[in-house]
């Protein structure tokens, strides 16, 4: 874990208050907007593979 970059892996908690978000008038300002939730994974997406995950 201390080689990913936030050091953790998201939780689901997080993901369920990330759709939550998404669900309110709040998020219109994210109309054909490409949410990245990753924690950084998505900048390197072969980095669990190359730790053996």
């Amino acid at each position: 874990m201390a080689r990913l970059p936030k050091q953790r892996l998201i939780e689901p908690q997080e993901i369920a208050e990330l759709i939550a978000f998404l669900l309110t008038p709040h998020s219109r300002v994210l109309h054909d907007s490409v949410l990245d939730a990753s924690m950084g994974l998505g900048g390197r997406p072969g980095l669990m593979a190359e730790m053996g995950h």
